[in-house]
């Protein structure tokens, strides 16, 4: 049986359930444009733009 994938980010994180990953995910904002500022080399445009392509839709 598959783990459901919110369960797997929140061991990554250390959480011992799901539910703040979940809110985290749910309701930040990411700027792309400032996460592709902070790396440490740079990467193709269009790779950074499918990265954040789910981030960046209006909230529905």
């Amino acid at each position: 049986m598959r783990k459901d994938p919110r369960w797997q980010l929140a061991e990554q994180a250390a959480h011992t359930r799901p539910g703040p990953m979940q809110r985290l995910l749910r309701y930040a904002r990411w700027d792309a444009d400032a996460v592709r500022d902070g790396l440490p080399t740079p990467l193709n445009s269009s790779a950074l733009t499918a990265a954040f392509s789910l981030s960046t839709r209006p909230a529905s």
